[in-house]
């Protein structure tokens, strides 16, 4: 649709959406960004191993459910119990059967 134009990004923050929406429609963007990045990618969250880390922030914004990013992702096997238990329905036996037979990390 908007093949024809070319654009140059100097956006920081929400304004970034533009481009990805003119991009989306066909447009050539060319997006500046600072040598770090921009600023509104990237975010230090909690993280149990490491205490805090940097990470990526969500990309898109909406005005109903506004991302959160909360925390670092789980090292390997941080969240086994909670998905057992709270979407797969696992009972403290069946979980320690798995402990016992070394399936869990």
């Amino acid at each position: 649709m908007l093949q024809h134009y070319r654009v140059l990004d100097l956006c920081q923050g929400i304004s970034q959406f533009a481009g990805y929406m003119l991009a989306s429609l066909g447009t050539e963007v060319i997006s500046v960004e600072p040598p770090d990045g921009v600023q509104s990618r990237h975010i230090n969250v909690p993280q149990s191993h490491r205490g805090t880390m940097w990470t990526q922030n969500c990309r898109t914004r909406m005005s109903r459910t506004p991302p959160v990013v909360w925390r670092g992702g789980p090292c390997l096997g941080e969240d086994n119990y909670e998905v057992l238990t709270e979407f797969l329905g696992y009972d403290a036996d069946r979980i320690a059967d798995l402990a016992a037979a070394e399936v869990l990390a």
